[in-house]
């Protein structure tokens, strides 16, 4: 299939343009449902060229679906979507963070001291919850997920 480029016509068939991807996607270590293996698999049925897995916060999706997509012929671009505070605004934005390194130490540190205050993120969405009418408890939340709790359970909890 050829890519529509406006103006300009069709993008000839092999170029960047004509690849079907998705740049942002999450596995269960984070916000999705799917392990990295099922979302690989997805991907391919859906006829897509590459897939960026983008959990929040963490790698360990896009590292555990490193080999398989490697094996099925399928471009695995590493990404990380961040929680950044921004000077200025109140609360935190997300920044999208594609084609990293996940195996430098750096990044790994950065994985670490983001998921130190894991605790007290999950215990602020059971009480949004609550408030909202869907009581969980951080018990149940992990009990739901118990890879990243904090996030399926205000995802998936109504």
């Amino acid at each position: 299939m050829d890519a529509y480029r406006p103006g300009r016509g069709p993008a000839r068939r092999g170029s960047w343009v004509s690849a079907v991807i998705d740049l942002h996607t999450h596995t269960l270590y984070s916000d999705g449902r799917a392990t990295p293996t099922e979302l690989i698999e997805y991907a391919l049925n859906l006829g897509l060229r590459a897939l960026a897995i983008t959990d929040h916060n963490n790698a360990r999706g896009a590292r555990e679906g490193e080999a398989v997509a490697r094996e099925r012929g399928l471009l695995l671009i590493p990404g990380i979507e961040w929680y950044v505070n921004w000077e200025g605004y109140q609360g935190t934005i997300d920044l999208l963070g594609l084609g990293l390194d996940l195996w430098d130490p750096a990044v790994r540190r950065a994985e670490e001291e983001a998921l130190v205050d894991f605790e007290a993120r999950m215990a602020e969405c059971c009480v949004y919850l609550s408030e909202m009418g869907y009581p969980l408890s951080i018990e149940e939340a992990r009990e739901i997920n118990p890879l990243f709790a904090g996030h399926n359970a205000v995802a998936f909890a109504a």
